[in-house]
């Protein structure tokens, strides 16, 4: 009987400690990065005043990355005001940072763009070595939502996450001709 308890309270002992911290691994981690423009912006920063935000993490050689974009500025456009907040994470290193801004530039780009040469918040992320990779947060930072790669329709999955967290029911009439003005229709 005693062995019997003993294995028992070790099982037990075994399975708390085996569990993961509450919430812990559906919380974006705390960071602060140089923007493109200048200055520094932390995730406290950004998920101020915001119900949902959508983290990219991107990089201007990768194709997928770039082929998403212009679904993230239509995003950006159609629920700005409604509390999304869209930050792109570069993931470019010293070879390519300096065509970050050149690139955004070319496309009129208007969502907020972070350096992360190093790719320290995409070790944190768990993103290093993939892009794009996307998270959805709300406006405490949970993670609602993270996506590995991008092909076409993908982003549908991000804009029912986003929509959800911002309680919009309407579905926006988004443009779909890549580079075309969003949200026809508020």
């Amino acid at each position: 009987m005693r062995l019997s308890i003993g294995l028992l309270v070790a099982l037990i002992l075994a399975a708390v400690i085996a569990l993961p911290a509450v919430g812990k691994e559906d919380r974006a981690p705390s960071f602060t990065l140089e923007k493109m423009e200048g200055g520094r912006m932390s995730l406290k920063d950004i998920l101020k005043d915001s119900k949902a935000v959508l983290l990219d993490f991107w990089d201007t050689t990768c194709t997928p990355c770039n082929e998403l974009l212009p679904h993230v500025q239509r995003m950006h456009e159609a629920y700005g005001e409604k509390g999304l907040k869209v930050v792109i994470i570069s993931e470019d290193t010293s070879l390519t940072i300096q065509d970050v801004k050149p690139s955004i530039k070319s496309h009129k780009y208007t969502f907020q763009v972070l350096l992360d040469p190093s790719h320290e918040v995409a070790n944190q992320f768990g993103a290093k070595g993939y892009v794009p990779y996307i998270f959805v947060l709300d406006g405490t930072g949970r993670i609602a939502l993270r996506h590995k790669g991008y092909r076409a329709g993908d982003e549908k999955d991000f804009e029912k996450s986003i929509r959800d967290l911002l309680g919009v029911k309407d579905e926006a009439k988004v443009d779909s001709a890549a580079g075309g003005e969003a949200a026809k229709g508020k």
